[in-house]
């Protein structure tokens, strides 16, 4: 991916918020606080039976309400304007092509990998959702669609991935912010194929100046995994395809996602999006 570095912070300089350790001491509060919000939430839930416990849509209210919290606390702490912080400026058509292609891409990848994994040795069942999004469709929705995506782009391709480009460069940047996004995921089954993900959306927002590709994609791909999983017979039925044949759709989300790459480096110089800006121009990064 063609990302250029940005210099290390010059000595006597006031490194922008956040740095690495305080990025995971948010990720870390995030954990804690989804855990308290979460409790009251279920606690309310049962009182005014509207949510059933765990429930997709308990689980929506506790991110919005959690992930909301820590946001607005670190947005305040960079001392940022709002668009300084979380750019959502427009982004030319001419990467649209890509973007679809790099999502089409990732998503196979990710899909099939989860697949083999669990052929080898199955997800146990506490980490597994997809019963709970049978029950409640319409959360699961409302969570994987529009909650999830906005919470966690603001979060971690927005504050982090911001402060990590200004302090740390480009590349450095990428990869951090896409392996604490993978972890806040919890499953191992699903950690590379979340943190691939996250470090292609990281290097949209990079190159875009801009959320909104990573909003999409990460609305869509979520979309995409609930529809797959509430359409199958069984809960796990989405996955139940041959080994032979998930390596195959394994290699073609890989040439897929490839393929995208270098679609869109190619239109990012057409369209003169030039790479990130030296530290200290007053830019996302």
């Amino acid at each position: 991916m063609d990302v250029t570095p940005a210099p290390q912070q010059p000595v006597g300089d006031a490194a922008t918020y956040p740095r690495f350790w305080e990025a995971v001491g948010l990720v870390l509060l995030a954990i804690v606080v989804q855990y308290f919000v979460g409790t009251n939430v279920d606690l309310i839930g049962r009182v005014v039976r509207v949510l059933r416990d765990d429930a997709p849509l308990n689980l929506a209210v506790t991110n919005a309400l959690s992930l909301g919290l820590i946001i607005a606390w670190g947005h305040y702490k960079t001392g940022a304007r709002f668009a300084e912080v979380f750019p959502l400026g427009p982004v030319p058509r001419r990467l649209w092509p890509g973007i679809a292609l790099l999502l089409l891409g990732s998503a196979t990848f990710g899909r099939a990998l989860y697949a083999l994994l669990n052929c080898i040795s199955p997800e146990p069942e506490w980490l597994d959702d997809s019963l709970d999004m049978r029950l409640d469709p319409a959360g699961a929705y409302v969570l994987a669609v529009l909650v999830a995506p906005v919470t966690e782009e603001l979060l971690f391709r927005g504050l982090i991935l911001r402060g990590f480009v200004r302090n740390y460069g480009a590349t450095v940047a990428i990869a951090a912010s896409a392996l604490m996004f993978a972890l806040l995921h919890v499953s191992p089954w699903r950690l590379v194929s979340v943190a691939v993900d996250g470090a292609f959306m990281a290097w949209l927002v990079i190159r875009t100046r801009s959320l909104i590709p990573a909003l999409l994609m990460h609305a869509v791909g979520n979309g995409l995994a609930v529809l797959l999983m509430l359409s199958a017979s069984q809960p796990d039925a989405a996955w139940e395809l041959s080994p032979d044949v998930q390596l195959l759709l394994l290699l073609a989300g890989v040439l897929l996602t490839l393929k995208a790459v270098g679609v869109l480096r190619d239109r990012l110089g057409k369209v003169g999006l030039p790479c990130p800006p030296k530290h200290g121009s007053g830019n996302m990064v």
